[in-house]
């Protein structure tokens, strides 16, 4: 049975511009949460493949196109907000979670940034399934991150400290939780086992 995952290909208001990115590593491994997504999603027109985690606190994800191509990404989760609550004994809580992908390029290393949030899927009873929602949200450049930026170059935003890091963060967040901002998504599969 194919369970329902969201990824967000663009979030409308989500701040213009080019992504957030880092020469290093900024969240700290005392930061890392490991959330429960594992398995293999078809996201649009990608197969996206969740690992298991690292002692680290690090799990690979692989996405494949429909040409063939696959890259795999490093990446770390930190737990930046969570909203909903347990009802009738079903949990309706959404983790966010800012997003540390690593991306090689040539001569090193990159470090991009998103947020993904995540929910627990339950079947007709409310039964944990033991699947996982979710929607991966795309950042962008905005005049609040950009007075964060280090960047000097360029239209992307880089930082180089995770306390500017998360304070960007918190102004998406801010953003994000605006009603009048529109959000637009792919919906994408979990494939059966």
């Amino acid at each position: 049975m194919k369970k329902l995952g969201l990824l967000v290909v663009a979030a409308s208001l989500l701040l213009q511009g080019c992504g957030w990115k880092s020469k290093t590593r900024l969240i700290p491994l005392y930061e890392r949460e490991t959330p429960g997504i594992l398995g293999t999603y078809d996201v649009a027109s990608e197969t996206v493949s969740f690992s298991r985690f690292t002692r680290d606190g690090l799990q690979n994800v692989t996405f494949s196109g429909p040409d063939g191509s696959r890259r795999t990404a490093l990446t770390a989760y930190d737990l930046v907000q969570v909203t909903g609550e347990i009802q009738d004994g079903v949990d309706e809580r959404e983790f966010t979670y800012l997003i540390e992908s690593e991306q090689k390029i040539e001569g090193g290393v990159n470090f991009n940034y998103d947020l993904i949030a995540i929910r627990k899927q339950f079947d007709d009873s409310n039964r944990f399934t033991g699947d996982y929602s979710f929607k991966r949200y795309s950042l962008k450049c905005s005049d609040a991150t950009a007075r964060l930026n280090t960047n000097t170059e360029g239209d992307q935003c880089e930082f180089t400290r995770y306390t500017d890091l998360m304070a960007a963060t918190d102004d998406v967040l801010r953003w994000m939780s605006d009603p009048r901002i529109a959000i637009e998504y792919s919906s994408g599969y979990k494939k059966s086992d």
